[in-house]
């Protein structure tokens, strides 16, 4: 996630960093003022509780033994808890943080030192790489199960599902890692930040890595999804009874995943582009955090997306909640 680089911060040293980076987020909510503050005071609340509730579910229920033998719950599983960290650290530490405010005055009760800073700095970083591209992965195997629905149970096993996930957090732990080890500076209160000198090329580094390259694969993926699928509808007339129940269980997925892609990047696009933008600082700040939020919701929403959209998920989520018989997804 990226924030916003139109303030600077002045380090003891001299050193200054663009606040693009999350510890510059906790401080917004009390530093906001009038009609901002209230709707902040509204909506991270709100973004929190649905966070919390949804990836929390979202995980009970992909590692059931309905779910875990499909491959894409594998990826879902770690989406939940990568998008349960940043619902957290970017929602429920700025909540906190306004709490103490409110109370003491106070700024920064979670950078009170150099190791919390830079472990909240980890925890966030790693997942919004993860997230990022997890959503990428998913999407990449959608389009393999429409391209090669009956050869793809053989190729996508939940084993392979987990090797992937490998590359995916490894990178991503890996870069996290450096940013803390080697690119952040600390001070008291603000917190982390980046060094004068790396600052630039980090950022578009980040814009490309966690949003250009992910976003174009995502979109492209999304185009040819919809392409096939139409194709499968005029293709199923001439289908087996079997085959087409096959295919249409791959569709029912294949929908719900497009679902939760489409809503990455509209969520992530506003930011994203205002980020790279030049536009006076009156405008930015507010825009941006505004934006800020609305990529927010990204974090807190894909079980609702599951729900509404996958019959499956719908229909084992609706049993366990009512302790009904137990039904086989598609």
């Amino acid at each position: 996630m990226l924030l916003n680089s139109t303030d600077r911060w002045k380090s003891a040293d001299g050193d200054i960093g663009k606040p693009y980076h999350s510890s510059y987020a906790l401080l917004t909510i009390s530093q906001s003022s009038g009609n901002f503050r209230l709707l902040k005071q509204i909506v991270l609340p709100a973004i929190f509780c649905c966070g919390l509730f949804g990836n929390v579910a979202s995980f009970l229920v992909m590692t059931s033994r309905k779910f875990r033998r499909y491959s894409y719950a594998v990826y879902l599983t770690a989406l939940a808890i990568s998008d349960l960290s940043i619902c957290l650290s970017f929602t429920g530490i700025p909540i906190l943080e306004y709490a103490v405010f409110s109370l003491t005055g106070r700024h920064g009760i979670a950078f009170s030192s150099v190791h919390l800073c830079k472990l909240y700095e980890f925890i966030f970083q790693l997942g919004g790489n993860c997230s990022s591209w997890l959503i990428v992965v998913t999407t990449i195997e959608r389009l393999v199960a429409i391209l090669f629905p009956f050869r793809f149970r053989r190729i996508c096993t939940p084993r392979f599902a987990r090797v992937v996930l490998a590359t995916v957090i490894v990178p991503s732990a890996v870069l996290a890692a450096a940013d803390i080890l080697f690119i952040m500076r600390y001070t008291k209160p603000n917190g982390c930040f980046y060094r004068r000198r790396t600052q630039q090329a980090h950022f578009m580094f980040l814009v490309l890595y966690l949003y250009v390259a992910p976003l174009t694969i995502i979109l492209v993926s999304n185009v040819l999804i919809v392409i096939f699928l139409n194709r499968r509808r005029v293709n199923d007339l001439a289908d087996s009874v079997n085959n087409t129940k096959t295919i249409r269980s791959g569709k029912r997925v294949a929908v719900m995943l497009l679902t939760v892609s489409t809503v990455f990047a509209v969520t992530t696009i506003p930011s994203t582009i205002t980020a790279l933008v030049s536009l006076p600082a009156s405008v930015k700040q507010p825009l941006f955090a505004a934006f800020q939020m609305l990529e927010c919701c990204n974090f807190a929403v894909n079980f609702y997306i599951y729900i509404l959209v996958g019959t499956d998920v719908r229909q084992y989520f609706v049993e366990k909640l009512t302790c009904r018989g137990k039904t086989e997804p598609g």
